[in-house]
């Protein structure tokens, strides 16, 4: 649908993007000179809401509770709500990077997002500060690999090896702590722990 809306009813004269939005909806610069704009400062916002609601709430400990069990919890009607606010969301941070970055609809906008957007869940546990805090990494280790290419040559691919093995021990990592082998693991060192403590 969006490439219907660039390339034939809004487009741009003969150039396959939209017009660029005005002025004056565009998001300005949290600080001048720097490429933040206050779509990260509502990243930031969105990222304590959520964390507020599902952990200090008793709709918030629901939705979390049909992940875990379904019994006794309206799972359909929690799951569209899931649904619901995932995709408000998207669409918040969708409309950060048209009016604070690229200003037009173009070719490729928002590619590869729910890919990273899935990762940085999965390495940030679920939580969402967690989550925002996996997320300004890997932000800064894709800004920083432009700029190591252009003063260094070393090729922004780097970053992408890094990004994935990051991704593939986290989950990894994850997957490892949920072994039986590694709970009773864990429970004897404990137990030795304890049994050094009262003597």
């Amino acid at each position: 649908f969006m490439g219907v809306l660039y390339t034939s009813w809004i487009r741009d004269e003969n150039i396959p993007q939209t017009p660029a939005v005005s002025k004056l909806v565009q998001l300005p610069r949290v600080i001048s000179g720097m490429r933040f704009t206050w779509g990260f400062v509502l990243a930031l916002v969105v990222g304590l809401v959520m964390y507020y609601v599902l952990f200090w709430t008793s709709g918030g400990f629901k939705l979390r509770a049909v992940g875990y069990n379904m019994n006794g919890i309206p799972v359909k009607r929690y799951i569209l709500t899931s649904f619901i606010i995932s995709g408000a969301i998207a669409g918040l941070g969708g409309g950060a990077e048209l009016l604070g970055t690229q200003f037009r609809l173009i070719n490729g906008f928002g590619a590869g997002y729910g890919f990273d957007g899935v990762a940085m869940a999965l390495i940030g546990q679920l939580h969402p500060i967690a989550t925002v805090i996996v997320a300004l990494f890997f932000a800064a280790l894709r800004v920083g690999s432009t700029t190591m290419q252009a003063a260094t040559g070393v090729p922004t691919s780097v970053s992408d090896i890094i990004q994935a093995l990051v991704i593939v021990f986290s989950v990894a990592g994850m997957a490892l702590t949920k072994l039986p082998e590694f709970e009773s693991w864990k429970s004897r060192l404990f137990s030795r722990k304890r049994k050094a403590g009262d003597k």
